[in-house]
């Protein structure tokens, strides 16, 4: 009887272990995925752990996580729970990838997972299932890369444009990778409040927005492809769910779109009947050359003007240099350029002023001035050529160059012999100020006066440095304290936007608001001002994650609104909590 009771308890005993045994893994809902295709990893425990550690990921893309959820729930053996920690992914090259090992602690013990594989494809092995939300949500939202030519000579600008098409509601963009633009000169192009219009892909309608927009130089020929664009767009897809009025529910998809640009045919400048002139320039040219004046005397000075102007890769082309004669100094051009960079191109002027001014007398010559650039379009060289000018100098002495003694041979000067072979130098005939044998720099009025100045220079240096330091850091606190008002400033004038119905500058006005204020609170240039910026310097604030989400939040609701069907916040929801959000970081801050 003893033996059967203690057999009895002894399996209830192992029952209980075997039901309390602590379980860790991990799995995931897919292990072969498309290239850029989003996937979920669950690492799951079935006890309360802590310090809970996540695995190398092995070059996978974490899009978001860890996620953390867990369950309780009571039992024969009492209160249990679940404890899982998710992440989303995706790969952007294709290959194998190894997930490690995640851990966690579970009253004072460490437990891992096992790794797992994931293949990466080329292309998605999923199918196109209308049942499927990514499927769904790569359909009805995607990016393409457009050029307006595809074929151009080297130095012919391009237009490159990243277009978002949708026919949903999408949220904030982010771009993940640029196309590599190797052996292009490249400029960004300022794009207008609102580029979105309607347009037919396939057999469907989309909405279309440009987000990006480049202007691309092509430095070298051949064919050549920069590469692709990925693309992160949060999607909203109807699901199976509908509301308490019947209306259909929607989930938010973070997908990765993904466009390749297309191949660039950049062909060669033809060789046969290129100028000597020719030094680059290619597009649609004119070229203005001035003289101020004509007649002139001698040590005043005299301005010529060359100013190019057109349509072409004006950034990058170099005026021609002037021949100047020797009897004139010449001095540096003053440069001045005004180049305009959009959709239509690169088109503008440069302007180079050389300041010559005449030590001689005499009538000088300057010769014709020649400028060459291709022209794409006839495919031909074209080549410009100034006028020749004559400038006569008034008073002043004569050229030595110029002069001739009664035997009629010219008559040696210190400008026209200053150096005979490499030993015998111009000599002097007259007498300069010589300083007798023996005397003494040391004690002298100039030794004090130097000895004085080595002094007081350097304190003076110092003294200079630290107004200028302290002068800055007034401004910038000066700059700091303004940000509010500033801020208030533009805000107003998105209310007044916001009052007329003018959705398109209110929203312009708010972003305004929001950028200007982060740039001078957080002393961040405009030239280095980003989300990431701005994000970093919040949070060495100590800024609480929830108001920098939320402000990150209204910045891309704000850059969306130019589409048509973007978010359905109101203008006056937004307007309100951009308000709140710049109130309680300006209360954090300080």
């Amino acid at each position: 009887m003893k033996k059967t009771i203690w057999f009895i308890g002894f399996f209830l005993l192992s029952s209980v272990c075997s039901f309390a045994q602590v379980s860790f893994t991990a799995k995931a809902n897919r292990y072969k995925v498309g290239k850029n295709e989003q996937f979920t990893v669950e690492f799951k425990i079935n006890d309360s752990g802590r310090q809970f550690k996540a695995p190398d990921f092995g070059g996978l893309r974490v899009s978001s996580g860890p996620n953390q959820s867990s369950t309780s729930y009571i039992d024969n053996y009492g209160m249990r729970q679940n404890l899982s920690f998710s992440y989303v992914l995706s790969g952007s090259k294709p290959g194998k990838y190894t997930i490690g090992s995640a851990s966690i602690n579970v009253e004072g013990k460490t437990y891992k997972t096992e790794p797992i594989t994931i293949e990466v494809t080329e292309k998605s092995s999923r199918p196109n299932n209308p049942n499927d939300p990514y499927s769904v949500a790569a359909s009805s939202a995607f990016m393409k890369v457009r050029v307006n030519k595809s074929t151009a000579y080297q130095g012919e600008p391009i237009i490159a444009s990243y277009k978002l098409y949708y026919s949903v509601n999408i949220g904030g963009y982010e771009v993940l990778e640029r196309p590599s633009y190797t052996g292009f000169y490249q400029e960004n192009i300022e794009l207008k409040p609102r580029n979105g219009s309607s347009e037919r892909y396939g057999d469907k309608s989309y909405q279309t927005g440009i987000i990006e927009q480049l202007l691309l130089i092509p430095q070298k020929s051949g064919q050549i492809k920069p590469g692709n664009l990925e693309v992160r767009i949060p999607t909203s897809v109807p699901t199976n769910r509908r509301d308490i009025f019947g209306r259909r529910m929607t989930q938010k998809v973070n997908q990765t779109s993904e466009a390749s640009f297309p191949t660039l045919n950049i062909k060669p400048l033809p060789e046969k009947g290129k100028p000597s002139s020719f030094d680059g320039a290619v597009g649609n040219f004119d070229m203005d050359v001035s003289l101020s004046r004509e007649q002139v005397n001698a040590n005043e000075s005299v301005t010529l003007k060359i100013k190019l102007s057109g349509k072409g890769n004006i950034k990058l082309v170099e005026s021609p240099k002037p021949e100047i004669p020797s009897a004139f100094e010449v001095y540096d051009p003053k440069f001045t350029e005004r180049v305009d960079v959009s959709a239509a191109g690169m088109n503008g002027s440069k302007t180079y002023e050389y300041l010559l001014i005449p030590r001689y007398n005499g009538t000088y010559k300057i010769a014709p001035i020649s400028f060459s650039y291709f022209d794409p379009k006839k495919e031909e060289y074209k080549t410009i050529t100034s006028e020749a000018f004559e400038i006569e100098v008034i008073g002043g002495a004569a050229n030595p160059g110029s002069i001739t003694n009664t035997g009629g041979n010219p008559t040696a000067s210190k400008e026209s012999v200053s150096l005979i072979g490499n030993d015998i130098l111009y000599i002097k005939t007259k007498a300069d100020s010589f300083t007798e044998k023996g005397s003494r720099f040391f004690k002298t009025t100039s030794f004090y006066a130097l000895l004085t100045t080595l002094l007081i220079l350097p304190l003076g240096m110092i003294g200079f440095s630290l107004v200028s330091k302290n002068r800055n850091t007034d401004t910038k606190k000066v700059k700091q304290g303004k940000a509010g008002k500033v801020a208030r400033k533009h805000l107003a004038e998105a209310q007044k936007m916001l009052e007329s119905n003018a959705n398109d500058a209110f929203y312009l006005a708010l972003s305004s608001a929001i950028w200007g204020y982060f740039s001078d609170k957080l002393s961040i240039p405009q030239s280095k001002i980003s989300k990431d910026n701005i994000v970093e310097a919040l949070k060495s604030k100590q800024v609480e994650q929830s108001l920098i989400d939320q402000a990150l939040d209204l910045m891309n609701r704000a850059e969306m609104a130019r589409f048509a069907i973007a978010g359905e916040s109101s203008t006056t929801q937004d307007y309100e909590e951009t308000v709140t959000v710049i109130t309680e970081i300006e209360k954090q801050i300080g």
